[in-house]
């Protein structure tokens, strides 16, 4: 029964007393076939204590967070906590069931200040390892630091294997995932958990698998066993985020699958979505979000971060949003916020501790540092990114996708035999792996040096412009049109005016469509300095100018078209004034009876 407008709802509220309201849902208890909304009206009807009607909305509660059901699971489990008679034996159950909830739903904040006064007192065993770790997932920890002394409170109190399980999943997801070290010993702890993992709990063995998934896609081996031995249960995991699908996903991000990826991202978001689990939808939007970045879908990636700031997941989101907004700058070719956030992203890595973060932040700083013409400070950057990746076991090359960028510095920085041992270690890993992006990139590198060797070796231009059609077939843009760029500027170097014009203006072309503009102005600058191109027809407008123009005829500001097209006013200003002298105006309104409406 609902009313039939919002405001004869507010309206009903305000004139109906509390007790009429509670006579009212006892009597839509007894109207109801739904034996969860049953137990919701009885408990909207009851103001004293009462132990059935607590383990009986206790139970509803278990059976709408089996099925995915998280915000009705938090609303039954806070009755059955609200109505359990004081000093219940039930009462640590309670407490632990909607923290587990509110998690899921994304209320960290809420999560921990329900179990930070209970924690202490929870029966020894199973109770108090589970509230240790939902506290480790809770607001209660904001560094790792912290989030390690909790896990090792938990491991503690656990006194057998089958409570030690959820405890060393989170060890793996702590070490390997958030400070990426010791992955060795994080792959043995996730085999004891996939061993140790109860049998009648699918949500155990499914976060177990999940576990030991992280060691092998970072060893660079595949999961797709773990994904099938996973899917008993899947269809009723509260918790999307903690499973091998997940993994599956992130894994084909790696590997430059960039459609398949989509797909797969795509309906865990549906599903996390139907189910109203805001964290795993949150955290599933975040490998989106990379995803695209790594496409050029600046766009879309820059869509979902603005979602963020709205979002009830906004504290998890935090971190990692500053260093996807540093490589959305480096992806429009913006090189002085791409600095700016780059910065902030590693300042809060280094004060939470997450070297995951870390090591994004300081990727970030390298693209950023190469964006800006400074090839020494780019390759420390990226070289500590690599060497760090190598030190801890990572075999998969797109995991931390620095090779191009830091061959790219290297040999901008005259530092030729360390590209060619990054170049050659990449193209060990990607061929052991049959690695797409890898494979492709290993190509680059390699076409790279060749091309500012000695030796005038054309075949590396061929091998060159075959890595971008690859980029171009897996649906990297950004990949593409980079290595158009570097394919072109390394050609006009050698003086090979064709190739490198071709080159060139296909760059130029890409980073148009992308919106990326400092990178289009790279490759215009770069387009300009080859000798013997063709003259430009008088009064044609380059891309960025039509561009201008055309928000211009609209009667946009200066302002809000340098907003629109990612520039400085001054770009806009500079477009603008040379459009107007090739098309013989002098006014937008002159402009506008040129143009007409764009």
């Amino acid at each position: 029964m609902r009313p039939a407008h919002p405001l004869l709802l507010a309206v009903a509220r305000r004139r109906s007393g509390p007790s009429e309201r509670r006579e009212l849902h006892r009597r839509l208890a007894d109207l109801t076939d739904d034996g969860e909304l049953r137990v919701l009206h009885l408990a909207l009807a009851a103001e004293e204590p009462d132990p059935e009607l607590s383990t009986a909305l206790a139970e509803a509660g278990r059976r709408a967070f089996g099925r995915g059901v998280v915000e009705r699971a938090v609303v039954l489990a806070e009755h059955a906590l609200r109505l359990a008679p004081g000093g219940s034996r039930d009462r640590p159950e309670l407490v632990l069931a909607l923290a587990e909830y509110l998690l899921a739903a994304g209320d960290q904040g809420r999560a921990a200040r329900l179990l930070l006064p209970e924690v202490d007192g929870l029966p020894d065993g199973a109770a108090r390892v589970r509230g240790h770790l939902l506290l480790a997932d809770s607001a209660a920890v904001s560094t790792v630091q912290e989030h390690a002394e909790r896990l090792e409170l938990a491991l503690a109190a656990a006194d057998d294997p089958a409570l030690r399980a959820p405890v060393l999943v989170r060890m793996v997801e702590h070490w390997a995932v958030g400070c990426v070290e010791r992955i060795g010993d994080a792959a043995a702890w996730a085999r004891e958990a996939v061993d140790t993992a109860p049998g009648d709990d699918p949500g155990a063995r499914r976060a177990a698998l999940s576990a030991l998934g992280w060691t092998r896609m970072l060893a660079g081996r595949p999961v797709g066993d773990l994904v099938a031995r996973s899917r008993a249960g899947a269809e009723t995991a509260a918790q999307l985020y903690r499973s091998p699908e997940r993994l599956a996903a992130i894994r084909r991000m790696w590997r430059g699958e960039v459609a398949e990826a989509r797909d797969h991202l795509a309906r865990l978001l549906a599903l996390a979505d139907e189910r109203g689990n805001e964290w795993s939808y949150a955290v599933l939007r975040l490998q989106r979000c990379e995803l695209e970045l790594r496409a050029g879908d600046w766009t879309t990636a820059e869509d979902i971060l603005d979602e963020w700031r709205a979002s009830p997941t906004e504290a998890f989101v935090g971190l990692p949003s500053e260093r996807c907004r540093a490589l959305l700058a480096v992806g429009r070719g913006l090189p002085e916020e791409a600095e700016e956030r780059a910065g902030r992203a590693m300042a809060a890595a280094e004060a939470t501790g997450v070297g995951w973060e870390r090591l994004e932040a300081l990727r970030a700083q390298g693209v950023a540092a190469l964006l800006s013409g400074e090839p020494l400070r780019a390759a420390e950057r990226l070289r500590a990114v690599w060497d760090h990746a190598e030190r801890a076991g990572i075999r998969d090359p797109g995991a931390f996708p620095v090779a191009p960028d830091l061959v790219e510095a290297l040999v901008e920085a005259g530092r030729l035999q360390e590209a060619v041992a990054v170049t050659a270690r990449l193209a060990e890993l990607a061929g052991e792996q049959d690695h797409p992006w890898g494979l492709a990139t290993a190509a680059r590198c390699g076409a790279l040096i060749r091309l500012v060797g000695p030796d005038r070796d054309r075949s590396a231009a061929s091998a060159m412009a075959g890595s971008a059609e690859a980029y171009g077939r897996l649906g990297l843009r950004f990949d593409r049109a980079r290595t158009l760029l570097a394919l072109g500027r390394a050609a006009r170097r050698r003086k090979w005016w064709a190739p490198a014009r071709r080159s060139l203006e296909a760059a130029l072309d890409a980073f148009a469509e992308m919106g990326s503009p400092g990178w289009e102005e790279r490759a215009r600058a770069e387009l300009e300095r080859v000798a013997g191109r063709k003259a430009t027809p008088p009064g044609s407008l380059t891309p960025a100018e039509r561009r201008a123009v055309g928000l211009a005829a609209q009667g946009l500001s200066n302002r809000e078209i340098a907003q629109a097209l990612f520039v400085t006013v001054r770009t806009v200003e500079t477009h603008l004034s040379r459009a107007y002298a090739k098309l013989g105006v002098r006014s937008r309104t002159q402009l506008h009876r040129r143009l007409g409406p764009t």
